[in-house]
């Protein structure tokens, strides 16, 4: 079995503002086709659905629907493949997310050079032509602004988040990857397999510091269930599954200072009121010293002055004796 788990210090989906003051939750399914003629390096749209919300409402979608392609295959035969796809994704208050996908290619054929590419150079597209990669991803995003309170030189905040999902295909799915990625800001999650035996992500990620300004973080966060079928001719049925519908969630919020030191961090909520698990932090210091004796000393001190007392009576009997 093959997994490949990375972390990449990089902003691509970075936690930039944005002009709606209150949170913004998106959501959609994107099937593309790719060809090696395409310089772009995407995947032009071949069929697409998508949910925006920005007044509090959480966003969802779904895209459940099948694509027949017809071509030349290598011997000069006539080819048709079927592409099988089935999207769902949820964005909401609090950071939650969750995306899954399935996609399935019966009878794929790869012949470039007998067929005219489906996506051109210039990021043009040819509805007849034939894709020799196809993508299928589904996607949930959150931005919002974060309202944090903490210690005085509070200066970023850094949020834990627990992935929990499943990754599978066919026996056949031979260089084909499924990818959990892209958190944001500044770092990006991939998980993939090629393997046909399930693999089970089950983990709890840090993201890097995010800056605090004035009392406000602004957060960008985003999951990708992706399914990538790359040489249509390695198998005649390919499939492959990439299920997070179990929830990525904010486990926790901690604060830190300008030098990277963990700070205590009071609290931590969301525009729609959703307040997050902080990591407080305690000073450690030294109690003040007291300069009021112990009621123990004061004991003994009790006792001293009364046996100095009991002596100079004593002292003074003897004398009188005298």
């Amino acid at each position: 079995m093959k997994i490949r788990s990375l972390l990449v210090g990089a902003a691509i989906m970075g936690a930039t503002s944005y002009a709606h003051a209150g949170p913004v939750y998106s959501t959609w399914q994107h099937l593309g086709g790719c060809n090696t003629y395409n310089s772009m390096g995407t995947c032009p749209n071949m069929d697409s659905t998508y949910d925006y919300q920005s007044g509090g409402a959480a966003a969802s979608s779904s895209l459940t629907s099948s694509r027949t392609i017809n071509g030349t295959g290598i011997n000069d035969t006539a080819e048709s493949m079927t592409v099988e796809y089935d999207g769902t994704s949820y964005a909401g208050p609090g950071g939650v997310l969750k995306a899954g996908a399935t996609a399935s290619v019966t009878n794929g054929f790869y012949a470039p050079e007998q067929n005219i590419p489906f996506a051109n150079e210039d990021f043009s597209t040819n509805p007849d032509g034939v894709p020799e990669s196809i993508f299928f991803s589904s996607n949930a995003r959150y931005q919002d602004s974060f309202t944090v309170s903490g210690a005085s030189d509070l200066a970023f905040i850094s949020l834990s988040f627990h992935i929990d999902g499943t990754l599978s295909g066919t026996e056949e799915f031979r260089g084909a990857q499924i990818n959990f990625m892209q958190f944001s800001p500044f770092e990006n999650l991939f998980v993939a397999s090629n393997s046909w035996e399930p693999t089970f992500i089950d983990e709890v990620i840090s993201s890097i510091l995010i800056p605090v300004i004035d009392g406000v973080a602004t957060v960008t966060l985003e999951l990708s269930a992706n399914i990538n079928f790359d040489w249509l001719d390695a198998a005649a049925f390919q499939s492959g599954l990439s299920d997070f519908m179990q929830t990525v969630t904010i486990t926790g919020i901690s604060g830190f200072n300008a030098a990277g030191q963990a700070v205590d961090l009071v609290s931590a909520s969301d525009s729609s009121g959703y307040n997050f698990s902080v990591t407080r932090v305690q000073t450690t210091t030294p109690p003040p010293v007291s300069h009021v004796p112990e009621p123990s000393v004061l004991a003994l001190m009790g006792f001293g002055l009364v046996a100095s007392a009991f002596y100079r009576r004593k002292t003074k009997a003897q004398h009188a004796r005298v």
